[in-house]
């Protein structure tokens, strides 16, 4: 079979499984994203570099993949706060990232394990996971029959991604209204813009209005 003909069937066959995996109800086990990238990127000549958008059900969205670079036979340049800009652009709730290696060794090289962290540090989000008021015996009881977990304590927090240790600047906040009383327990990804190290703060203020605050450096490199 002639070369052309080949290239044309594999690009039906990448066409028809990323179709089919749009379609699909899960697209989170290794399995079928392995049969799924394996399939688009494994024959290839030179290094690429793919990223995947999946919704909240980890379904791949529509028009969901994108080659974010493609190299020699020997690397691949990739810039992280690429995927994730993008990322947050189409609202995806989650990223797969893909790269092939054309000389068949699948093991992960050193440049692979720091584009690795590279892409973890890329995005910076912060969850809440506990928060503790003192004293709660001087809560009046009526207040206290009302807060079934510690979230319930909680009115409004924010965040400052680069605290420089004077006027807290808010660069993401989630707060309950009067209308709606939920709140987001994990902030929206932050990006930065360069490498180094940051103090992120983290201010949180309860239903009687007292605000409690942690900051913490983080490195990005």
């Amino acid at each position: 079979m002639a070369p052309v003909a080949l290239r044309i069937i594999k690009e039906a066959t990448s066409l028809y499984l990323q179709q089919t995996a749009e379609q699909r109800e899960y697209l989170g086990d290794l399995d079928s994203l392995s049969r799924f990238w394996r399939s688009r990127i494994g024959a290839l000549s030179n290094e690429v570099f793919e990223v995947g958008y999946l919704d909240s059900r980890l379904r791949l969205q529509r028009n969901g993949v994108e080659r974010m670079e493609e190299g020699t036979t020997d690397r691949a340049t990739v810039y992280p706060r690429m995927g994730i800009e993008a990322a947050l652009k189409r609202k995806a709730a989650a990223l797969v990232f893909a790269h092939n290696h054309p000389n068949g060794d699948v093991k992960p090289t050193e440049q692979d394990k720091l584009l690795t962290r590279a892409l973890v540090l890329a995005a910076a989000r912060i969850k809440l996971k506990n928060f503790v008021i003192p004293n709660t015996e001087l809560i009046p009881e009526e207040v206290r029959s009302k807060v079934k977990k510690w979230p319930d304590y909680i009115d409004y927090w924010a965040i400052d991604w680069d605290f420089q240790n004077d006027t807290f600047m808010q660069g993401w906040v989630n707060y309950r209204t009067r209308k709606d009383r939920s709140l987001a327990l994990v902030s929206d990804a932050h990006t930065y813009e360069k490498a180094g190290r940051y103090r992120v703060l983290v201010k949180v203020v309860d239903i009687f209005g007292n605000d409690t605050t942690q900051a913490f450096d983080v490195d990005v490199k």
